[in-house]
């Protein structure tokens, strides 16, 4: 017997019907017959058996090793988008629906959305629901369920293409809706798999991925671009291995330097907590914060259209920037500006420690250490540089965006000044422009998108949000 694997001919030599195993080798001679069109309508049973391979994590042993580096891919974006825990994940303004059903069902359970108004497609093993977020998603789910079941042929009728066969194209509308029935809609399967969709318990927030965004956009202007100052806790320094965040805070600035609002939240990492003694959260403060791909959109949403400061800029970013890049993100480029360079600058000191520049600029630290904490004197610092700037040199942050050079793990750019004229300091990897028009600051406005992650456990420090000046005044 011969058999065509992997696009090669083989010689079948034993079959162990008990083990499931086949035994081949390769057959000399012929040619593997082309095959024409796509592959087969993939089943039920195919679909969860990969959803039970997911959350073992054991991949078969007949993988090869392409087939293994496969599994893994989809194994790791199986945990880091939380699909064991909710099949819904927001993607921008569409929403993914893992149903983990068979291709018929999942025909099914596209027409029975679009026969709510909503455009739907077929993406794999998830359904793409376009223009519609989580929530939305989740209130047509629930009144599908509590409706009754329609008829087979009633949905049939819905689908644009019912040309599948061969001699399909010479059917009549009324048949070929009877035709596209019996072999492509699964009423009562899909009922079920809507019925259990319907009673799943939803994620505090609802973990919305960023939309790709354009790789360029407009020029940020020093003097009417806002200010996002971020400071993170983090599990260690390999941003690009193992290493992680537990804590994130962001204290935007006006254009002028004065505080709009600021926010904060932990971070379950995903991992043990790292240096307790340094940051202060234990693993059990950190068990139940949101994983980062919950609160991704609203930390873009967030920075979006503001020039990022963060004291030692490269380390932030470069942990933000991994992150994004987890959840099969290309992180946007961004303006930067670290503080340290400013201070180095402005001769705040010798030391580029942040309590140590505070010091110098007798500017106070409260909570050191803490992510609010640091940002909120980082903000101080940043504003007392601007204070020290002349006018004149407020001028365009900067120009096109040089080009990066790869380093091992990690990526350096080639520098370009922030200033025209007067003390002279440089952004941090040369991102110098954002991705939209910048917006107009809206001190003391709630911001207008993205979930806002909830309270977490940890007793003096919780997901908060404020649009109060801080009690330094700054």
């Amino acid at each position: 017997m011969l058999l065509i694997f992997g696009g090669r001919r083989w010689e079948v030599t034993a079959v162990d019907g008990r083990q499931k195993v086949i035994d081949l080798r390769p057959s000399a001679g012929g040619r593997v017959p082309p095959f024409a069109g796509g592959g087969g309508a993939v089943a039920d049973a195919v679909r969860r058996r990969m959803l039970e391979l997911y959350r073992t994590g054991t991949p078969p042993r007949y993988l090869d090793a392409a087939a293994r580096a496969l599994f893994d891919e989809g194994r790791d974006a199986y945990r880091r988008f939380l699909l064991d825990e909710q099949p819904i994940i927001g993607m921008g303004r569409d929403t993914l629906l893992f149903p983990w059903r068979g291709d018929k069902v999942m025909g099914t359970l596209a027409l029975a959305l679009t026969s709510r108004g909503l455009n739907v497609g077929l993406e794999g093993p998830a359904l793409s629901v376009r223009g519609t977020d989580p929530a939305e998603l989740r209130a047509h789910l629930a009144a599908l369920a509590a409706a009754n079941p329609p008829p087979a042929i009633d949905l049939a009728a819905i689908a644009d293409d019912r040309i599948v066969d061969k001699y399909d194209e010479y059917l009549s509308d009324d048949l070929a809706i009877l035709a596209h029935a019996a072999r492509a809609v699964d009423v009562p399967a899909a009922w079920d798999a809507i019925r259990e969709l319907a009673t799943v318990t939803p994620t505090e927030p609802d973990l919305v991925l960023p939309e790709p965004g354009p790789a360029a956009g407009a020029t940020a202007v020093l003097g009417r671009t806002p200010f996002a100052v971020v400071d993170l806790e983090t599990t260690g320094f390999a941003a690009q291995h193992h290493d992680r965040i537990v804590e994130i805070a962001i204290v935007r600035l006006d254009p002028a330097g004065e505080v709009a609002d600021r926010w904060t939240t932990l971070v379950n990492p995903g991992r043990d907590a790292g240096p307790t003694h340094t940051h202060g959260l234990t693993d059990e403060d950190l068990r139940s914060a949101p994983h980062f791909a919950q609160i991704a959109q609203f930390l873009a949403d967030r920075l979006d259209g503001h020039v990022l400061v963060a004291h030692n800029a490269r380390f932030d970013v470069g942990f933000l920037e991994a992150e994004y890049r987890r959840l099969g993100l290309d992180p946007r480029p961004r303006p930067a500006i670290c503080t340290i360079e400013l201070a180095d600058r402005l001769g705040a000191g010798t030391s580029r420690r942040l309590a140590d520049c505070c010091a110098a600029a007798k500017i106070p630290l409260d909570d050191a250490h803490t992510a609010l904490g640091d940002a909120t004197a980082t903000a101080a610092l940043f504003r007392h540089a601007l204070r020290l700037l002349a006018p004149g040199d407020l001028a365009e942050l900067g120009a096109d965006r040089p080009r990066s050079r790869h380093r091992g793990s990690e990526t350096t750019t080639a520098r370009s000044p922030l200033l025209r004229r007067g003390p002279r300091y440089r952004d941090r990897d040369g991102h110098i422009r954002s991705t939209r028009r910048p917006a107009a600051a809206s001190p003391g406005s709630p911001p207008a998108s993205g979930p806002q992650p909830q309270a977490t456990t940890a007793a003096t420090r919780t997901s908060t949000y404020s649009t109060e000046p801080s009690a330094t005044g700054y």
